[in-house]
């Protein structure tokens, strides 16, 4: 069964609130950030604190730490890679890749050679543009690895592609 979620990002929110919605607009997964310098995003499913993201300033590439599902994973942006491609180091998706083509608006997510996402920008206008997600028969932790790896891509688009 295919699950399709619009993830939105609010930019002129103070914390840099982003909604995960289902289809039929009801609010899943929230995430916002607390702190300014260094801020640390909190992601709640339904209210309920969930999962982590917080970014790594001191490496070499752009780095994310995410802590989900009692575990801790390390998402790196592969600097030579077409694109965007972002790895995953660690925790239960160890190996897993996210991957955006050279041109292209669409984010495919593989772990194990199985898709467990695809996603797409939104055509509404608005910018940033929010990002479609379709996810495949995943478990609930497959799912919110998802939604995690959407934030963070969302995250770098902000960041900018030129900026460290």
């Amino acid at each position: 069964m295919i699950r399709k979620l619009v993830v939105d990002h609010r930019l002129l929110s103070l914390r840099g609130r982003m909604t995960v919605r289902e289809q039929s607009d009801r609010l899943v997964y929230e995430a916002a950030a607390s702190g300014l310098l260094f801020p640390t995003w909190h992601v709640a499913w339904f209210g309920q604190p969930v999962a982590t993201i917080r970014r790594r300033y001191l490496s070499l590439s752009p780095a994310w730490a995410l802590r989900y599902a009692e575990t801790t994973a390390l998402v790196r942006l592969r600097r030579l890679a077409p694109g965007s491609h972002f790895e995953v180091c660690g925790g239960p998706h160890d190996g897993a890749g996210l991957r955006r083509q050279f041109g292209s608006d669409a984010f495919h997510l593989v772990h194990r050679d199985e898709t467990l996402a695809l996603a797409r920008h939104a055509r509404t206008g608005l910018w940033p543009p929010g990002l479609e997600v379709e996810i495949f028969d995943a478990s609930p932790t497959d799912e919110l690895f998802a939604v995690l790896m959407m934030i963070v891509a969302r995250l770098d688009m902000v960041r900018g592609p030129m900026k460290q």
